[in-house]
């Protein structure tokens, strides 16, 4: 070997060994003198960027940042940098052509399918046509080029998916991409229960149950049930403190401004106005079928000085203790005026034959 490739081969080796590249055959090590993965880049100079890769346009920079580099509480990162790396330059990742599919801007804004994010985060759906009612699933923001710009967030593709939507006129749907009011939830499954309220005590049901639900002759409802929704419970419509102003037990009872309803369907704790009241009850016409027993007015009179009320009616103690029953109280009044009318046909025929007689008289 001649003495200039001696010279060569030194000065080969000495830069090798002076950058401290090594190459085991199947592995490169950059800094490495055992590089464990293909390439291993290694940097222990207090310098956090690793490694950097230019072009006359600007640079991508890999860099680790700890608690001896310069500045140690970036972490790792990737940075991207002007040609003359005096300043921060936009982030992509692309995955086809155009724009990055994926955006870091200098500000910080975050732009996926947008190369110009106005927020924290601009998702941007820009497929030509794209409508809220055929979205394919995942997440849709924005809807370009369209009048109906939606925002909207799906559970399953092929349209007809659960999802959570906002227009641009600022209505809100769930389970629908096109909500019609400010609210609107839709359930497309044949269940009749269209939303729930969930505490750890109990439960809160709104129902439309039609045609094609499990129960199609309910109507639409709302229930309470219990936590575990095994059993249902008093519901209730509160105005105020206490107890719930208007109360709907579970055996059917409604209560107003009072939570004891007893045995009676409607229990009402206050006074009742209304133009019209129908009272399905019995009623006293027999008094005037022929077996009818008409006490005389002497018997009228004994009960009375006896107990201090008419017969067959309840007495003061008895209705300050127990109240009335409006159509069963009806039905009596109604009796003792026709006695009282019966009376008065017996007296009026005494009275006309008193007339009679005196008449005879006067004529002999």
């Amino acid at each position: 070997m001649n003495k200039l490739s001696l010279l060569v081969i030194s000065i080969f080796t000495y830069s090798l060994s002076y950058s401290q590249v090594t190459d085991t055959g199947d592995k490169v090590g950059i800094g490495q003198t055992n590089p464990s993965s293909k390439l291993d880049v290694y940097r222990n100079s207090g310098n956090e960027t690793i490694a950097t890769f230019g072009t006359n346009e600007g640079s991508i920079n890999i860099a680790a940042a700890g608690s001896s580099t310069e500045n140690p509480t970036y972490i790792n990162y990737i940075s991207s940098r002007n040609a003359n790396n005096t300043a921060y330059e936009d982030f992509a990742i692309k995955t086809g052509g155009g724009v990055g599919q994926f955006l870091i801007k200098t500000n910080g804004n975050i732009g996926i399918g947008e190369s110009s994010p106005q927020a924290m985060v601009h998702i941007k759906q820009s497929a030509s046509g794209l409508t809220p009612t055929n979205v394919s699933g995942g997440m849709y923001i924005e809807n370009s080029g369209s009048s109906n710009t939606h925002y909207v967030f799906q559970t399953a593709t092929s349209g007809g998916g659960k999802s959570f939507s906002i227009t641009n006129a600022g209505n809100v749907g769930i389970g629908t991409t096109s909500p019609n009011y400010q609210f609107e939830i839709f359930e497309g499954d044949g269940k009749e229960t269209v939303a729930q309220f969930r505490t750890n005590e109990g439960i809160i049901g709104i129902a439309a149950a039609g045609n094609s639900t499990e129960n199609p002759t309910y109507g639409n409802y709302i229930s309470s049930r219990n936590a575990s929704n095994t059993a249902y419970e008093d519901f209730g419509f509160k105005t105020s403190s206490g107890i719930p102003q208007l109360l709907i037990k579970t055996n059917g009872s409604v209560g107003i401004g009072t939570n004891n309803t007893g045995t009676h369907k409607l229990s009402v704790n206050g006074s009742i106005r209304s133009k019209e009241v129908k009272v399905e009850a019995n009623w006293s016409d027999f008094v005037f079928y022929d077996d009818y027993e008409l006490r005389t007015l002497e018997e009228v009179e004994q009960h009375i000085n006896e107990n201090g009320h008419l017969p067959e009616i309840p007495s003061e103690a008895e209705v300050t203790e127990n109240g009335i029953n409006l159509g069963e109280m009806n039905a009596k009044l109604l009796q003792k005026i026709e006695e009282l009318t019966l009376y008065l046909i017996e007296q009026n025929k005494e009275i006309n034959e008193l007339k009679e007689k005196v008449s005879s008289l006067e004529n002999k």
